[in-house]
């Protein structure tokens, strides 16, 4: 088939996680096709989904010729991350967030990676970053409370939760982080409280919620 048909081929192999599959098929595109570039990623995404991390790496080099794509630098950062990479999993994903900055994914992968990293600090001034060029994103403001828990900063993360809607994605994590730092952020224990209750009146199945609202009851 041309390479249209092979790439959506490999597409749909790689919709239902059959990468090594899809492998042979990507691998046949010509160099010269319109879809190389394309196919040269999907191929680096599936080697990196089979956990050959070293064929993924060589695979997107030719993704991450200038200009590189920052999908391309994304992936390059799960690639070096899961090579133990560190400084060149943090520089791919930086470079990410500097070729498309008005994309979520690419800044809660950077900020996320110095999470895990244990730099709290860090984290929270990419997070803030990110915050203010995507105002409307509640999962960037969860992941900027969640680095300021955990650099410390009980009484900023808390009241910056406590402006998440309570329809935010990732509502479990919003509430444990709160209930946690309910004694750490004294000035914030009745908005605590209040953001609790009004989460309980909309019956939501959330056991971890439910405990840490009955350890604020037993504090209170």
């Amino acid at each position: 088939p041309e390479s249209p048909d092979r790439r959506r081929a490999a597409a749909l192999l790689g919709g239902y996680g059959e990468y090594q599959d899809a492998l042979p098929i990507l691998r046949k595109i010509p160099s010269n096709s319109p879809d190389a570039a394309s196919a040269q990623f999907d191929l680096a995404l599936a080697l990196f989904r089979l956990k050959a991390y070293d064929q993924a790496a060589t695979a997107l080099a030719p993704a991450l010729a200038k200009p590189a794509h920052a999908d391309a630098l994304s992936l390059l950062g799960d690639i070096e991350d899961a090579r133990n990479h560190g400084a060149e999993a943090l520089s791919a994903y930086r470079q990410a967030t500097e070729v498309e900055p008005a994309k979520e994914d690419f800044w809660f992968n950077y900020g996320f990676f110095l999470h895990r990293q244990n730099h709290a600090n860090e984290a929270a001034k990419v997070f803030a970053d990110a915050t203010l060029r995507l105002p409307h994103s509640a999962r960037l403001r969860l992941g900027h409370g969640a680095a300021l828990y955990l650099a410390g900063n009980y009484e900023a993360a808390a009241n910056l939760l406590l402006m998440l809607p309570s329809t935010a994605s990732h509502p479990t994590l919003c509430y444990y982080l709160l209930g946690e730092m309910y004694d750490a952020a004294p000035d914030l224990r009745d908005r605590s409280a209040a953001a609790f209750d009004a989460y309980r009146a909309s019956g939501p199945a959330d056991a971890i919620a439910y405990r840490e609202q009955g350890k604020i009851l037993f504090l209170r």
